[in-house]
């Protein structure tokens, strides 16, 4: 048996980007765009794929030196991307700077679970927050409205853990069930 597992930041959205979420989804409501519920909003670190089940707690023994030794840190929400744009957009996600001490735990983490795994990412880091995914669009023109927020007033969050979730996948869609939560070092 295994457990697909991946590490994430979860994020509570601020007025402020449930605005903009909420905004969207009425824009988008004619259109075939699925819109994630916000309980289940947060930034992705690493996919660490089907692990097998007696291999969970040496990834959890792995994983918590790196994390438990990383500073906290905040995370910076500055506006909704699409992509791609040259094509039939498909996502749309919040954009999350990429802040360093960010950067260098998404890094860290990458690297322990490339050694624990063998398996390599296809692609680099790129912090955001995937809030809808996009189906088919009949009406070009709101991907006006939706580029109306390329660019926000920033909205912070100040992160201090981490969290290992199982990704259970059901007939009635995904469930995300909470494995572990690991603490960032505090800076004071």
């Amino acid at each position: 048996m295994e457990q697909r597992l991946f590490l994430a930041i979860k994020l509570d959205l601020d007025r402020s980007l449930k605005n903009i979420y909420f905004t969207l989804k009425k824009a988008l409501a004619r259109e075939r765009v699925k819109f994630y519920p916000m309980e289940e909003l947060m930034v992705v670190l690493r996919y660490l794929g089907d692990i097998p089940v007696e291999l969970v707690s040496e990834v959890n023994c792995h994983i918590a030196p790196v994390i438990n030794a990383s500073e906290d840190f905040d995370l910076t929400v500055s506006g909704v991307d699409i992509y791609p744009y040259d094509i039939m957009p498909r996502v749309l996600w919040f954009r999350v700077e990429q802040e360093e001490r960010l950067m260098q735990l998404a890094d860290k983490i990458d690297s322990v679970i490339s050694d624990l795994t063998g398996h390599q990412e296809d692609f680099a880091f790129y912090p955001h927050v995937t809030f809808a995914r996009i189906r088919f669009l009949r009406d070009w023109s709101v991907l006006d409205k939706i580029k109306k927020y390329k660019d926000i007033e920033p909205v912070i969050f100040h992160i201090k853990q981490i969290i290992l979730y199982e990704n259970i996948i059901t007939n009635k869609g995904n469930i995300y069930k909470v494995r572990n939560r690991f603490d960032l070092l505090g800076t004071g």
